[in-house]
């Protein structure tokens, strides 16, 4: 009858899930992380391809929306264009296109499939002041 008690007890310890505290390693061994794990059922309801609303995305004109760089908002330097941030001070160019620019005779146009030609080296001993111009 002992043996059957003692069997018995030692079947429903198996079944309670307590862990001797030298065989638990690690970050789980921390009461603090036993209570931050969700369960099974909570941790991912549905996968993320496969949402059942779409997302709304905000959108804002263009002019409304806060410009976070440092460049636009600085006032020292409110004159100068930057990037092309600085929308009080815009710049247009306008270029003739219907005019014909005349390369120089010294240098044709180069080939399509032709090597690029270098020119002679020499060496810097050759040039006027030691290469400085």
């Amino acid at each position: 009858m002992a043996n059957k008690a003692l069997s018995t007890l030692k079947g429903w310890l198996s079944k309670v899930p307590i862990k001797a505290p030298w065989k638990m390693i690690g970050v789980a061994s921390s009461p603090e992380f036993q209570d931050f794990l969700p369960p099974a059922t909570e941790y991912r309801i549905r996968a993320p391809a496969s949402q059942p609303v779409r997302p709304s995305v905000p959108a804002a004109l263009p002019e409304r929306v806060y410009d976070i760089r440092y460049w636009v908002r600085d006032k020292r330097r409110e004159g100068q264009l930057v990037g092309g941030t600085n929308k009080k001070h815009m710049v247009t160019y306008e270029v003739d296109v219907t005019e014909k620019t005349q390369l120089s005779d010294s240098e044709p146009p180069p080939a399509i499939g032709a090597p690029y030609k270098w020119k002679k080296k020499s060496n810097l001993l050759d040039y006027d002041n030691n290469g400085y111009t």
